[in-house]
């Protein structure tokens, strides 16, 4: 495969996931999460954590949302697998 091709094919992977993030965004779960991420994270800086509670807050964080995440994927694939 040609260096170009390569380059558009890795280009437009990028528009895959531009496309996945609006798909979540537009989900009120996902921004439910990111809200709750948000408050949670200032109110960690208020009680100003340790670096191992911020690094477990914020693994928690991310998985929560990688999660979120997998549930919209599926959702969208079970509504196209069976509209109804």
């Amino acid at each position: 495969m040609p260096a170009a091709n390569q380059f558009a094919a890795f280009l437009k992977s990028f528009l895959y996931a531009v496309r996945g993030l609006k798909a979540c965004l537009s989900e009120r779960n996902m921004r439910f999460h990111l809200s709750a991420a948000v408050f949670v994270t200032a109110f960690s800086l208020v009680y100003r954590l340790e670096r191992a509670q911020f690094g477990l807050l914020f693994f928690a964080i991310g998985l929560v949302i990688s999660l979120e995440a997998v549930n919209t994927a599926v959702e969208y694939l079970t509504d196209l697998v069976s509209p109804g």
